[in-house]
């Protein structure tokens, strides 16, 4: 009987830790990405910055490329990962922030 429960706890011992361990995997992979979602938000937004004052004469197609292309060459040496849809979607979220965050000083500096 002794061994018998003995085992059963043993199960059970072993199955909340896999349980366990299961949830920090999670919670590590989770952390990280939300961290480089941080760290993509971030090159993505010094880049439109940097874009719409250095170069406010061209169009918004050439600030895209030219962004596009200065954010791949800076994620490529920080060793970070980005696809070219999230560089799509991050450029278009920032700008958009921006344009809200800036309002009509915007409008004065694009037009």
């Amino acid at each position: 009987m002794d061994e018998l429960l003995t085992k059963g706890l043993t199960y059970i011992l072993a199955a909340l830790i896999n349980i366990a361990v299961g949830y920090v995997i999670v919670f590590l992979r989770k952390h990280k990405v939300i961290k480089e979602l941080e760290a993509h938000k971030e090159l993505v937004n010094i880049a439109v910055v940097a874009i719409q004052q250095a170069y406010e004469t061209l169009d918004g197609n050439e600030k895209f490329e030219l962004a596009k292309d200065w954010i791949v060459s800076m994620a490529n040496s920080k060793g970070l990962k980005i696809t070219d849809k999230e560089i799509e979607f991050l450029i278009d979220s920032a700008v958009k922030e921006l344009k809200v965050e800036f309002g009509d000083e915007w409008k004065k500096v694009v037009n």
